[in-house]
């Protein structure tokens, strides 16, 4: 019996990878937060994207998931499970979003809600999805001051150059990385139809 159970424990404890390439990330959780004060302290609210209330109190639940998928065959080397590098695939699509219930369960946001499509490097994306711009570490401060981390993300329309791609006929000494994107701020603003 006790070679039985010590043989499950070590199934039931064991990671394995059993999915592939092509893999839904889902991601459920429920975050409760509490002060002494009535608003919370800036590190417990700082780059969240607006997902946690600033007031005394607060329960929520969330569920999030994103999903990509490699169309076709792989432009390259075989894609392995977790590999990003967008210079072995081909045609991609992915999409993503999230749900949170705030005000103690009492209303629904969304903070996230995308899908994109892509060939190598060269990505359309559209949606309202985080991100980090530039050459910051949010881990380490308080986010970037052109676009914030604690505000809901803006929805907007990317085409991207995710990585540096070589410009053609000049045998890899030219190079190029980069975005354009278009954003809507909304009506709510001091500022009606204000763009990005």
């Amino acid at each position: 019996m006790q070679r039985y159970l010590l043989g499950v424990f070590l199934l039931a404890t064991t990671p394995a990878v059993a999915q592939m390439a092509d893999s839904l990330h889902v991601v459920v959780g429920t975050t409760a937060t509490a002060a002494t004060r009535g608003y919370q302290p800036l590190w417990a609210i700082a780059n969240r994207y607006g997902t946690i209330a600033d007031r005394q109190a607060d329960a929520s639940t969330f569920l999030a998931f994103r999903n990509e998928h490699a169309l076709g065959r792989p432009a390259g080397p075989a894609l392995l499970a977790g590999d990003t590098n967008p210079r072995r695939r081909g045609f991609y699509v992915g999409y993503g979003a999230a749900v949170y219930n705030n005000n103690h369960f009492g209303s629904f946001l969304l903070p996230e809600g995308y899908a994109k499509i892509g060939y190598r490097t060269w990505q359309l994306r559209a949606g309202r999805y985080r991100e980090v711009t530039g050459e910051i570490d949010p881990s380490l401060s308080s986010g970037s001051l052109g676009i914030s981390g604690n505000a809901l993300p803006l929805p907007k329309v990317e085409l991207a150059v995710t990585d540096y791609t070589n410009v053609p006929f000049t045998n890899g000494w030219v190079q190029f990385k980069g975005n354009f994107v278009h954003g809507w701020f909304g009506n709510q603003a001091p500022i009606d139809g204000a763009y990005l």
